[in-house]
């Protein structure tokens, strides 16, 4: 199920760029490619702990921007258990959720190239070798960037066709909600 809170969207660019980054960044990705997103999951924790490459300071950047946000809510809720927590009880419960924090840090690479795609092609092409690779292994042939660009096409397709129905509902919401 996505949530989404229509107080916290401010326009119908930003209510498609959420919605796109949850149906194509995390559904459409984890239909598409199925077990092979454990290895791309890998890649990022590699390159965002490394960080010193190009293209690696950008997933860096990203998943820091995503371990932020979890990093507030472990304390915050560590704070509501009445517990104080450690510099390192925050660490540990980082690296509990590494996979997901690179699932979050994919979506929003996705969300990023969509709106940046020249930057995004310039900033993340050794990345691209470990993308290509994955999917290798999950048997699509690819051999490009715009064989990757296909794919994530067909993860939009599948999402916007499997329930085009709800996308329409929820962007008729927001355009009500908004008058």
């Amino acid at each position: 199920a996505i949530h989404l809170v229509a107080d916290k969207i401010d326009s119908i660019e930003q209510l498609q760029r959420v919605f796109d980054h949850e149906l194509i960044g995390h559904f459409g990705i984890q239909r598409l490619l199925g077990p092979a997103l454990s290895t791309i999951k890998d890649g990022i924790v590699r390159l965002a702990q490394d960080g010193r490459s190009p293209e690696g300071s950008i997933v860096k950047r990203f998943f820091d921007a995503n371990k932020a946000v979890y990093m507030k809510e472990a304390i915050a809720a560590y704070k509501e258990e009445g517990i104080e927590p450690t510099p390192q009880m925050i660490e540990n419960a980082m690296d509990a959720i590494s996979g997901l924090l690179a699932e979050e840090t994919i979506a929003t690479l996705i969300e990023y190239a969509q709106q940046e795609p020249l930057a995004a092609r310039t900033r993340l092409p050794s990345f691209m070798g470990d993308i290509y690779n994955a999917l290798r292994d999950a048997g699509f042939t690819v051999d490009n960037e715009a064989d990757v660009a296909t794919l994530i096409e067909m993860a939009t397709d599948f999402v916007h066709n499997k329930r085009p129905d709800l996308y329409k509902r929820l962007l008729r919401a927001h355009e009500f909600h908004n008058k």
